[in-house]
C-alpha cells in the first residue's frame, strides 16, 4: 500500500498524498449501532472540516474508533491535529 497509516486514539488515518484534498470517513459495526457510527463519523467529518487549510493535499481516510464517539470533541481536534502536523 502507497501513503502511509497513523494511528490515534480516534480513528486510523490514512493518507496519500496527491494534489486535490479528498477524504472519506469509515466506522466498522464493531464499533456499535447505527447511531454511535454515525455519531463517530459525523465528528470526524466535522474535524476535517474545521482543519481542512491546515493539513497537507492529498487523500485521507479515516477509520473511527470507540473513542471518536464518545469522548470530548476539543481534545479530540487537538490531538488529531498534533498527530497530523507530526508527520512527515
Amino acid at each position: 500500500m502507497r501513503g502511509r497509516r497513523t494511528e490515534t486514539r480516534w480513528a486510523d488515518i490514512y493518507f496519500l498524498p496527491g494534489p486535490e484534498m479528498r477524504a472519506g470517513f469509515s466506522a466498522k459495526k464493531a464499533l456499535g449501532n447505527a447511531v454511535r457510527r454515525n455519531r463517530a463519523r459525523r465528528r470526524l467529518r466535522e474535524f476535517f472540516r474545521l482543519n481542512r487549510a491546515s493539513l497537507p493535499e492529498g487523500w485521507y481516510l479515516f477509520v473511527a474508533k470507540p473513542e471518536a464517539a464518545d469522548g470530548d470533541f476539543s481534545g479530540m481536534c487537538e490531538g488529531l491535529l498534533k498527530e497530523l502536523s507530526q508527520r512527515p
